[in-house]
């Protein structure tokens, strides 16, 4: 015979705790240490279901016999195995939102139009930046909804807009707030007739320009622990042209910044002042970098011209 206590079937219950159990230590895995207890109907996890000996049906005071003793919940089942898919659907559903699939990455291209902070004349002219070069690179190796353009200038403040875009990589001008800034306030470029004007023009790039951009690479790098950066300049400051200058100058970032130790790439542009991402040899070693710091597949880029 059966005994309920509140409506519950303790002798149901009990047969299926151990069912109950195995799909509760089955959801533990995506728990991330949640109590699933609450999962399990509490009979289940009390004392094991009461029985009357002897086979005797118990009878009320009135001498019926109790309430539901004859009959057996067996719709009860189908209706726990429906809860326990709909369980199963929700965590996963929520699994995948906390980890979800790895699609193409995001890559982020920034760059000044600023005139003299652009590589060829007609995109000058049309007010484009070279992120435009770049992004059509790299259309050889990624789809063009991967790539983001964001023009910088002197009043830039779109951060947010950036770490919210969650990027992979960055690919950014260092000279880009420098030129920027220049355009602004026409100081002019070496070579300069007085010792006056070129230390006002260094200060202007390292301590105002190039400080904007670091700190720009810093919150980003806080903000969106897996983005890397890919740093490329012709030479505005020709220290950069140096390798021991370039290793350095990561360095100080690092120091800076520990969070972005080991996420940071530099890149000279081939052939002085007159580089460009139209030169294959600026194309091919941005491709290669960009191969490497996001792990792609050699075969990838002939995969995407074809």
């Amino acid at each position: 015979m059966i005994i309920e206590r509140n409506g519950v079937d303790e002798e149901f219950l009990a047969a299926h705790a151990e069912g109950y159990a195995e799909v509760v230590e089955a959801l533990e895995p995506f728990a991330r240490g949640a109590d699933l207890r609450p999962l399990v109907p509490a009979a289940t996890l009390q004392s094991p279901p009461h029985r009357v000996t002897g086979g005797k049906v118990t009878h009320s005071p009135e001498g019926r016999p109790a309430a539901g003793s004859e009959q057996r919940p067996k719709a009860r089942w189908p209706r726990v195995a429906a809860l326990l898919v709909l369980i199963l659907a929700i965590t996963g559903a929520v699994f995948l939102f906390m980890n979800p699939p790895k699609g193409d990455p995001v890559v982020i291209l920034m760059d000044t139009t600023a005139r003299k902070g652009v590589y060829d004349s007609d995109n000058d002219a049309i007010g484009a930046s070279n992120a435009k070069e770049v992004s059509k690179v790299l259309q050889e190796l990624l789809p063009q909804r991967s790539l983001t353009q964001v023009p910088l200038s002197a009043g830039w403040d779109r951060e947010d807009y950036v770490i919210t875009l969650r990027p992979d990589l960055v690919i950014v001008h260092r000279s880009s707030f420098f030129h920027s800034y220049n355009a602004e306030l026409k100081l002019g470029y070496p070579p300069f007739t007085n010792a006056v004007d070129e230390a006002r023009w260094r200060f202007l790039y390292e301590n105002i320009g190039d400080d904007k951009l670091i700190s720009l690479i810093g919150l980003i790098g806080n903000e969106v622990p897996q983005a890397k950066f890919l740093v490329y300049s012709r030479g505005t400051d020709t220290n950069w042209l140096s390798a021991d200058f370039r290793v350095e100058w990561v360095r100080k970032i690092e120091g800076r910044f520990p969070k972005l130790k080991g996420r940071i790439t530099t890149m000279v542009i081939p052939n002085g002042y007159t580089g460009s991402f139209r030169q294959s040899e600026t194309r091919a070693l941005l491709r290669s970098n960009v191969i490497e710091i996001l792990k792609l597949p050699e075969k990838r880029g002939s995969e995407k011209r074809n």
